[in-house]
């Protein structure tokens, strides 16, 4: 499968909305959180999300705490797959073949079908001048293992893409490294190195006829 690639088809943002306010609602998962301490903040804020955090509670609090725990153990099943997924997190990616890893900035996850997911998002790139954003497109087939037949825990970094902070720690640190001496030429600058006639004449050497 290759995981990042360019692809024509681009959702409205209508479309992506439509898509985000759908059960489960991976987006307030992730801002449930936040949600309760916007929510003590005051009156107003506590008469708006009263109503929505008490539906949360009584509708999906079990499976967001299933989901929960099940991350925290670095696991996951297809029914949690795109609770793992939040916008503006990094992702990462393992090429199958060369082991090669690459990162990128998630801006969209959505289902294309029960068991492939789409994913948009950008990643830095080198134009020859200067650093730009470079968008991606993947379609992430799920592993066998994960199929709702199998009903079975996987390790969240054999996933095709998966989230930095799931990542095991040798490749965070790979990643890191690798970026910062990436991001530190970003501003190139031209070095030509002199040598000195003096250091030249020097540096010459005679080789005997007999040795040749």
């Amino acid at each position: 499968m290759e995981v990042l690639r360019n692809n024509p088809y681009s959702p409205s943002p209508i479309e992506d909305n439509a898509r985000e306010l759908e059960a489960p609602y991976s987006v307030l998962f992730h801002h449930q959180e936040e949600l309760r301490e916007l929510q003590k903040v005051d009156e107003g804020y506590e008469t708006a999300l009263t109503p929505l955090l008490s539906f949360l509670d009584s509708e999906h609090q079990k499976e967001f705490e299933d989901a929960r725990r099940m991350f925290g153990d670095g696991l996951v099943t297809l029914s949690h797959v795109d609770k793992l997924y939040r916008n503006n997190a990094v992702v990462v990616t393992c090429n199958p073949e060369t082991k090669v890893l690459r990162a990128g900035v998630l801006t969209h996850f959505s289902w294309a079908s029960h068991d492939t997911a789409y994913l948009r998002g950008w990643s830095w790139g080198y134009n020859g001048s200067q650093f730009t954003r470079v968008p991606w497109t993947s379609f992430m087939q799920m592993p066998t293992s994960a199929s709702p037949k199998q009903r079975r825990a996987i390790p969240i970094s054999e996933l095709p893409v998966y989230p930095f902070c799931y990542a095991p720690q040798h490749q965070q640190e790979q990643l890191r490294n690798r970026g910062a001496q990436y991001w530190r030429s970003r501003n190139g600058h031209y070095c030509e190195y002199i040598q000195y006639k003096d250091d030249l004449q020097s540096a010459n050497v005679s080789i005997p006829a007999e040795g040749c």
